[in-house]
């Protein structure tokens, strides 16, 4: 059964009920497995599953998938916990959001699944303006999530990120 479709009706029938998920991710080395499972979690989150499993090893990049999400960042804040819909027209991508339910911090985590790096916007269809607080994430030169230097430039009301071929980053953002 796939969970992010029998998230909406077990929420409809048995809203009491929560949708998990037990998956084995193979290949900890594997940077390909990482980004995979890390695109699981994004898309799991985004449809309500709630707590998502893993049997067997968590080194490598697999471990690097959860870290991804659970890592604190600079202001001691893991990826949200409410998630937020998010429009993205670039094949290639995943990208999910999430915001703490007290606070206002927002995160995003953006996945490269190509082998080209990818420039691309991020705008907020809010009236809140944000500015970018930390940016943490991995890829094959950063074998582990780490906090990375942040090389952004601004567009028009959007600001340009640069996402090296496949790459999972996660951005957090700070309200003004």
């Amino acid at each position: 059964m796939d969970p992010t479709k029998s998230a909406p009706w077990t929420a409809a029938r048995r809203p009491a009920i929560s949708i998990a998920s037990p998956d084995n991710y193979s290949g900890a080395e594997s940077l390909t497995a990482g980004r995979a499972l890390a695109d699981a979690l994004g898309r799991f989150g985004s449809h309500g599953v709630r707590l998502a499993t893993h049997w067997g090893s968590l080194t490598g990049f697999l471990s690097e998938a959860y870290r991804l999400y659970r890592e604190p960042d600079e202001a001691n804040e893991r990826f949200g916990d409410f998630s937020l819909s998010v429009e993205h027209p670039i094949p290639g991508l995943a990208v999910y959001a999430a915001r703490a339910r007290q606070g206002d911090r927002l995160q995003i985590v953006v996945i490269n699944k190509t082998a080209d790096t990818i420039d691309t916007e991020l705008s907020f269809r809010s009236a809140r303006k944000f500015r970018l607080a930390d940016l943490l994430g991995f890829d094959a030169e950063h074998r582990h999530t780490m906090s990375l230097d942040i090389r952004l430039s601004d567009g028009d009301d959007a600001l340009v990120v640069n996402l090296p071929p496949w790459s999972a980053r996660r951005y957090a953002f700070a309200g003004l």
